[in-house]
């Protein structure tokens, strides 16, 4: 009872702190629908003449963990920020598969359905959602102008899989046996997204990314932590990296043309 009470009064003032920084940042949350699947994503600024920018999210979180993102970028830029499928608001379906691919397949249909893809945009994925973008480039190169990836897939699906999805997804749990905010939070969307996890650890899910990338043509940046597992996975990418050391207190770069 304890733990549903504080969950619950977490929950409402989570939705409010977000409410607050939605109006803050000066975004409007929108739904899409297509074919009775319902898209829920944020937006700001309009389409202009630079590209657009689309942000995925990674395992177990939302549109709203790039609160703090977008308010570097210039506040002229259209940025579009997805509940990822069976996150969020967005719809979630218990027979629906959640790997890579699937993942994309459905982006895909969000960015037709809502007009991003009208013309290339810049697609931006962390964790687990990087996988996904990474994936989404490869499979629809022509809507992408540039990719970012942040630690693609890292964390969640190397170590965490060592022991096996079951493993895994277990740890997941133990690793919350301090309850607190955040990890209430985590623990509610965990109950719900134990096949989620499942579909995008399985090996046809986990190395899609490896399998695919040969069709990526967009720009690539690829970014990790100072801290984050930067392993063989790498090599196996088959990429050619520049590869920036300890780089401290790292800034936001902006294209500008001159005036």
């Amino acid at each position: 009872m304890f733990l549903a009470q504080n969950c619950f009064s977490t929950h409402v003032s989570h939705f409010y702190a977000f409410r607050y920084k939605h109006q803050k940042r000066g975004v409007r949350v929108k739904y899409a629908e297509h074919e009775g699947y319902r898209f829920c994503y944020f937006s700001r600024g309009e389409p202009g003449t630079r590209p657009s920018v689309l942000m995925l999210h990674g395992f177990l979180f939302n549109k709203d963990m790039w609160l703090n993102t977008i308010k570097l970028f210039p506040q002229d830029l259209h940025v579009v920020c997805l509940d990822m499928p069976g996150h969020g608001r967005t719809t979630r379906l218990l027979g629906e598969s959640y790997a890579a691919a699937d993942q994309a397949k459905k982006i895909h249909q969000f960015a037709k359905c809502v007009g991003l893809s009208r013309k290339p945009f810049h697609l931006v994925g962390i964790s687990t959602g990087g996988m996904v973008a990474g994936v989404y480039a490869a499979l629809y190169p022509s809507d992408v102008c540039a990719l970012s990836l942040l630690c693609p897939a890292g964390e969640f699906l190397n170590p965490v899989l060592s022991g096996g999805p079951q493993e895994g997804l277990k740890g997941c749990l133990l690793c919350m046996s301090e309850l607190t905010s955040y990890s209430c939070s985590l623990l509610s969307v965990l109950l719900l997204h134990g096949k989620g996890f499942l579909d995008l650890s399985s090996e046809k899910s986990r190395y899609s990314l490896h399998e695919t990338m040969s069709k990526i043509r967009a720009p690539t940046q690829i970014i990790w932590g100072k801290h984050d597992k930067v392993n063989v996975y790498l090599i196996n990418l088959g990429l050619y990296l520049n590869i920036i050391l300890n780089l401290q207190q790292p800034g936001l770069a902006v294209d500008r043309p001159l005036v």
